[in-house]
């Protein structure tokens, strides 16, 4: 069983992709299983003036026509990346009242009033005090369990510490990190292991950070889900196989999926091919 379980089409606001795409290309790939999870921000799904709600409820309705087209040809399930949940708690409760999903990836791409951090030039500015902020949401959003798996737990260093290349002594953070894991332990959820940044020149490393995975299979964690985060058709896959091998050198034997909110184990030799 090999799978992606973080996969954005032309149904998230920055997806270049379509679900056939994707799928055409699983048999060369020797991918068995897609999840697409959509982009479902509450604060932009929310804004009149954005077309995320739109965007995301058409991917919505389409989607068990996908489902039966390629049923010969890869299995699909139906997620979604649910941003910032805390924010807007009565929205992101009627979300899920209103939908149903095989999977919950929980994000968090932008603090409280502020912009995604993909969006923002950290270049002259003092990056810490938003860090210390969005640990501080992270520990919560954690807390709300409304989830799954957690997603890139260090996007923002994508753009702070890699593209921006504005050094940063991670060890600030240590006790936050550790709090998120025992969280994430304590409620039998997933750690999301998250490719994307491997396709990135001035970054060229998973989210969270290999060292980081270590201290949380070190706490106990054993639960990791793996994603390419891809939003365009040729990312599907990328960096999946190499990060399991490297998951396995930590210890860990499994990798999860999940069908209709439960979890599923796929053993890590199998995922990989051997």
């Amino acid at each position: 069983m090999y799978i992606d379980t973080h996969l954005h089409t032309i149904f998230s606001a920055d997806g270049r992709a379509t679900i056939d795409e994707y799928a055409e290309k699983c048999p060369s790939l020797g991918l068995s299983a897609l999840c697409f999870t959509e982009h479902a921000d509450m604060t932009a799904y929310s804004d009149p003036k954005s077309n995320s709600h739109d965007l995301f409820e058409r991917g919505y309705a389409k989607f068990d026509g996908f489902r039966e087209k390629y049923k010969d040809t890869v299995v699909l399930y139906r997620g979604v990346e649910l941003g910032e949940p805390c924010h807007l708690p009565d929205v992101t409760n009627e979300f899920l009242r209103t939908h149903e999903f095989d999977f919950i990836l929980c994000s968090l791409h932008e603090l409280k009033g502020e912009r995604d951090f993909y969006h923002t030039n950290y270049r002259g500015t003092d990056p810490v005090p938003h860090l210390d902020r969005y640990f501080d949401e992270l520990i919560q959003v954690t807390e709300w369990n409304g989830f799954d798996s957690l997603a890139h737990i260090t996007y923002p260093l994508r753009y702070i510490l890699g593209r921006e290349g504005i050094p940063l002594d991670l060890t600030r953070w240590s006790n936050s990190i550790d709090d998120v894991f025992r969280i994430l332990i304590k409620n039998d959820k997933s750690l999301e292991v998250n490719a994307s940044g491997l396709r990135m020149s001035y970054y060229n490393r998973t989210d969270p950070h290999l060292e980081m995975i270590s201290r949380y299979f070190e706490l106990g964690g054993r639960r990791v889900t793996l994603g390419s985060d891809a939003h365009e058709a040729w990312m599907l896959g990328t960096g999946l196989k190499d990060t399991a091998k490297k998951l396995r050198d930590i210890g860990f034997a499994e990798v999860t999926y999940y069908v209709k909110r439960r979890p599923v184990a796929i053993p890590i030799d199998e995922y990989i091919g051997e």
